[in-house]
């Protein structure tokens, strides 16, 4: 049995989450829930007090929701493959895409935890660099769409389009003023399609 270490908001536990049940491995694993805020356990698994964290039945620790993914692909075969390529030109574009996607929620991470500081702390040219970041990787987002390449209703989504899947997620839970589906209609019209998948619905974020 895995051992999954995450939370019901973060988006990078989500992203685990959704390829866990795309790739039919979520009876594989046994989740537990920690705050990496609050709770100095998760030292014990990751010394860098993040998650998610997934630990293997060899006792292998894994700590970053890209490696986990990885990891995850290969251990699903064939159908890991269609989600993640494993060589060439077609693993780069999903990695690429994961990476913005991954990088975007990042940096809305240190937007959130900015507004959270004591007023005379905080740097609202830093939150703004944070934010300008989220908006450019949601437009690059929305030209990748336009180009067709994204998955069509009932397919399913390559690891890229998870991890894109889950920067939309995260703007609906902590930046909803940025308005994204009015930014970018080729992103709202695919992520509704989306967003109707098992995976998705039963890793909807909780506050």
């Amino acid at each position: 049995m895995l051992t999954l270490y995450t939370s019901a908001t973060t988006p990078f536990g989500r992203k685990v989450a959704i390829v866990l049940s795309e790739l039919g491995l979520s009876d594989q694993v046994e989740r537990k829930t920690i705050n990496p805020w609050e709770d100095a356990a998760i030292y014990g698994v990751n010394p860098l007090g993040k998650i998610p964290v997934l630990v293997l039945e060899t006792g292998e620790t894994l700590i970053e929701s890209a490696e986990i993914c990885d990891a995850l692909c290969e251990m699903a075969g064939e159908r890991g493959t269609r989600m993640l390529p494993r060589a060439g030109v077609a693993r780069r574009r999903q990695l690429y895409l994961q990476a913005v996607a991954d990088g975007a929620i990042g940096a809305g991470v240190l937007a959130m935890r900015e507004s959270l500081r004591p007023e005379g702390e905080r740097s609202p040219s830093w939150r703004e660099r944070q934010l300008r970041a989220m908006t450019n990787a949601g437009a690059l987002l929305e030209a990748e769409a336009a180009k067709g390449d994204f998955a069509v209703p009932g397919s399913e989504p390559t690891l890229g389009e998870c991890a894109a899947a889950c920067l939309l997620g995260y703007f609906d839970l902590r930046f909803a003023d940025v308005g994204w589906r009015e930014r970018w209609p080729r992103l709202k019209a695919w992520h509704a399609a989306l967003a109707e998948r098992p995976g998705y619905v039963s890793t909807a974020p909780v506050l």
